[in-house]
């Protein structure tokens, strides 16, 4: 068993740094709940990039381990990369300087860079989701069911960057940086397979919630609807039909950018389709994970 403070990290920036992101993010949910807002502030969300840039002190493996979800140095450089998207742009989005152009932008630039790294240090054929050791007595097709929704919020975050909304654009980073550190503490021997896949997956089920219930207010409007709508294409255009990823994002997110601020329904709301959304994300989300959840040990 490792100790979660080493020498390893000078100055003990990198712990100090994470404990600051953990509280913030308690802080940030905390907000949602009462305010209906994250109450983001710059220097806060600029600590999630930094604890993301002051991981590159360690030494890592160059190749994954296939029997242990733990960190290596490509699923390092994507966890870094996907999280300067966020930040960024929700500091761009704080400051009142999201426009369209420039989230496209990095979005593309973001994707491209990904792909490099794959390139360098990776494999396009074992990738960190499809890839990813489960509990031994976990059976295939509960196994298949957490991959492909591992996979479909991944769209989902990438959408969420779009929005004119810096809450939409943070909320990924639960996920995203809750994998890398639930992966530290695999390593160190802290928690097994099965719980880093529990807090994985709940934070990846957080946003929605976050969203619909606080931000929302619980009020389902034609703007959700088109997200859903747009989430569903993407994903199969991707997914199913293999769409060269340049291509479905260049030409379909500047489309749903469009009629997602420029429809005319956008003031109708309704509670009771919110309430149907919910509960019928709910019982999506119980049949994905409820044998992971289950047996934890």
């Amino acid at each position: 068993m490792s100790y979660l403070i080493t020498n390893h990290d000078y100055k003990h920036l990198h712990a100090i740094s994470g404990l600051i992101a953990i509280l913030n993010f308690i802080y940030n949910i905390y907000n949602l709940i009462i305010y209906n807002s994250n109450k983001l502030t710059i220097y806060l969300v600029f600590n999630n990039l930094l604890l993301a840039l002051l991981s590159l002190q360690f030494k890592l493996p160059e190749k994954r381990n296939l029997d242990k979800p733990m960190i290596w140095k490509e699923f390092r450089l994507h966890s870094i990369l996907f999280t300067f998207r966020h930040t960024f742009i929700t500091i761009l989005s704080l400051l009142n300087l999201d426009y369209y152009i420039i989230k496209h932008f990095i979005i593309i630039l973001t994707l491209y860079l990904a792909d490099l790294i794959t390139k360098k240090y990776g494999n396009n054929e074992i990738r960190t989701t499809n890839y990813m050791p489960y509990r031994n007595n976990l059976d295939n097709e509960s196994i298949m069911k957490i991959k492909n929704s591992y996979t479909k919020k991944q769209f989902g975050a990438t959408i969420f960057c779009i929005l004119n909304s810096s809450d939409c654009n943070y909320l990924p980073l639960y996920g995203i940086q809750s994998a890398p550190f639930m992966m530290t503490l695999v390593r160190k021997g802290k928690v097994n397979t099965n719980m880093y896949h529990i807090v994985y997956s709940l934070t990846l089920q957080l946003p929605f919630y976050l969203y619909f219930i606080f931000v929302r207010k619980l009020e389902f409007g034609i703007n959700d609807l088109i997200f859903a709508i747009y989430y569903k294409i993407v994903y199969d255009l991707r997914i199913k039909f293999k769409l060269n990823k340049y291509i479905l994002w260049n030409i379909t997110l500047p489309i749903f950018y469009y009629i997602y601020y420029n429809n005319t329904f956008q003031n109708y709301n309704s509670n009771y389709l919110s309430y149907f959304i919910i509960i019928r994300q709910i019982i999506i989300d119980y049949n994905i994970y409820k044998k992971l959840y289950i047996n934890i040990y």
